[in-house]
């Protein structure tokens, strides 16, 4: 790399961190508000996604140029409105001072830094199903110079995005502007976005933990939520677990920050968080909407009520409108008990996942896993958790519902989460945030005793150190795996998926014509992108009457000669292909040919009359 390309490189860091951090800094400073690290990536990230959202609602095209030229505007009128404002005061200060008063905790900190450092330069993107969805929403964004195409709704729509879903596009938004200013869809361009996560979430953390039980408080804070493998993981791996937990942290610290002194602005920040987290996930409304009801027990003035749910609800509620109108169902993957229409394929599909998983938390076996996978891989933040349930107070009311509300929201998902318990597991990432808040704020207290103080550092220090291999390899076992593995076991998934893509190419390649891929594996219609090959999910229009079990077989075959040359694709013991096999026309296996069995693939050739 010669100085000219690093140079480049330099200025395209430099212009999607200004991105990152510029416009939500100065509208703190507009509102007001005291500018944070984590205040500024959070109004930043809701501006990012009010963008978008101005961007799909009016036509106008999403790209490089449309977002760097909003962003500019809106941070150039926060300038404006921010000059000479004073800021109300900040009762605490930031996570900078866990690095400027050295002790051995610094050290333990920092290497838990370094692994997480590694993960995202080495291992960007880890998550199962960021490259069909986040990632992919984000490139289809800047490819197709629009959002038009989602959700999906008709054959044209979901040959461009596969799953059924209207996910919000606030992580897909965070993406696209680092692939506009990457230049490319290199995973890697997405590390400092996750990156920001980790340390506005440690600085919230430091934040609320301080408010609650000063500095010593926010360094055990910290800490326990640095020594929590399964938080490290939820967020590492580059989905919405990690705004999701940063919005939560945001909303409980804006409204502690307004419950002390009643300043509206508080409830700025607190909105902000609340349209953060439901950006990040369809289910994150409900936050919002928890942090109105906290404000009417407290018995809020109207005007901040209005302040808050204005902020907090506005964008969602836009959101949730355009999906309604484009689908006619506002959560268009979810079936709320036939009110509104929906994917009859895909609601077969979730409702067969949701059978196969039947047992789901509250069998034997999985309360034991559950138990298991806590103490293995988030026992810091646990006990944490137990030491407040101990030592009670009247000011971890407020966590303690958000705590609530995540856990309930957590265990209506897990049906819907066809990775399983551990996986699922990720949606509870804000719960291990505050866990460690309030872990953190009982620990300082508890110190004054010298045998409590000792035992804890002991324990601390121990935990610590041994949740190093577990934030390197998860969600691989370090325990079960050669210490020689850990450096790559976090990519295992990752890599084992490229391998097989990388079987299966040559095969599609060679096959004659250009067929039509039928497929329930959500990850070939980005693998193929570039080779001119359509990839139609097996709930498109354009698809979903092979499903049609009532459809008279002359009619099918009829059908299949109007589809032409096509190609069925199945994932190996994956819960589609058992879907395939158990829901599809009788008629669909006689016109099934074997074509290829290529590592986790079944290709098949379709043809229009069924086989002797």
């Amino acid at each position: 790399m010669d100085w000219l390309q690093l140079l480049v490189l330099t200025l395209r860091l430099a212009l999607l961190l200004a991105g990152l951090l510029g416009p939500g800094a100065l509208i703190l400073s507009a509102l007001g508000l005291p500018r944070s690290l984590s205040g500024a990536f959070i109004v930043s990230a809701v501006a990012l996604h009010g963008v978008i959202l101005a961007l799909a609602f009016t036509g106008l095209p999403v790209g490089p140029y449309s977002l760097a030229g909003s962003l500019v505007l809106i941070t150039t009128v926060a300038f404006i409105v921010a000059r000479g404002k004073p800021a109300v005061a900040s009762a605490e200060e930031g996570l900078g001072v866990m690095f400027t008063r050295w002790n051995p905790w610094t050290l333990l900190y920092a290497a838990v830094w370094l692994v997480l450092l590694y993960r995202l330069g080495a291992q960007p993107l880890t998550g199962p199903d960021v490259g069909f969805r986040w990632s992919w929403l984000a490139e289809q964004m800047l490819r197709q110079g629009s959002l038009d195409f989602y959700p999906p709704h008709d054959a044209a729509d979901f040959t461009r995005y596969f799953w059924v879903e209207s996910i919000p596009p606030g992580v897909a938004g965070l993406y696209a502007w680092s692939y506009a200013c990457g230049g490319g869809f290199a995973p890697l361009w997405t590390s400092p976005v996750v990156l920001l996560q980790f340390l506005a979430l440690h600085d919230l953390v430091w934040r609320l933990a301080h408010r609650m039980g000063g500095e010593p408080a926010a360094r055990l804070a910290v800490l326990l939520l640095a020594a929590t493998p399964l938080f490290n993981w939820s967020v590492v791996i580059g989905q919405e677990t990690g705004l999701t937990a940063l919005g939560v942290c945001g909303l409980v610290y804006g409204l502690i920050a307004w419950g002390a002194d009643r300043n509206r602005a508080w409830l700025l920040l607190a909105g902000f968080s609340a349209a953060l987290v439901a950006g990040a996930r369809e289910y994150g409304v409900a936050f919002g909407v928890l942090g109105a009801v906290v404000l009417l027990l407290w018995r809020a003035p109207r005007r901040n009520l209005l302040t808050y749910g204005l902020t907090a609800l506005l964008l969602p509620a836009a959101w949730l409108g355009f999906v309604w109108l484009r689908t006619g169902n506002p959560l268009y993957s979810l079936n709320l008990a036939g009110l509104f229409p929906v994917n009859e394929v895909f609601d077969r599909y979730t409702a067969f996942v949701r059978l196969l998983q039947s047992a789901g938390l509250f069998s034997t076996d999985g309360l034991y896993q559950l138990a298991r996978y806590l103490l293995l891989f988030a026992l810091p933040t646990c006990a944490g958790l137990m030491l407040a349930a101990w030592r009670a107070q009247i000011t971890f009311t407020l966590a303690a519902a958000f705590l609530v509300a995540t856990v309930a929201l957590w265990i209506t998902s897990i049906g819907y989460t066809a990775g399983g318990l551990f996986y699922s597991m990720r949606v509870l990432s804000p719960v291990f945030a505050l866990a460690a808040v309030l872990g953190g704020v009982v620990a300082a207290q508890a110190a004054g005793n010298l045998l409590f103080r000792s035992i804890g550092a002991v324990l601390l220090l121990g935990l610590g150190l041994e949740s190093l291999p577990k934030t390197l390899a998860l969600p691989v076992n370090p325990y079960r795996a050669a210490p020689v593995d850990w450096l790559q076991a976090g990519g295992e998934f990752v890599g084992r998926t490229a391998r097989a893509d990388a079987e299966l190419l040559p095969v599609l390649r060679a096959l004659p014509g250009r067929p039509v891929i039928i497929t329930e594996s959500a990850g070939l219609q980005r693998l193929l992108a570039d080779t001119g090959l359509t990839v139609v999910p097996i709930w498109s229009p354009a698809a979903s009457w092979l499903f049609d079990r009532q459809l008279p077989a002359a009619e099918f075959a009829s059908r299949l000669r109007e589809l032409g040359d096509c190609c069925l694709i199945l994932t190996r013991d994956s819960h589609g292909a058992r879907f395939v096999q158990a829901y599809a026309h009788p008629a669909l296996g006689a016109h099934l040919q074997l074509h290829q069995v290529s590592g986790q693939y079944v290709v098949y050739r379709v043809r229009a009359d069924p086989g002797p």
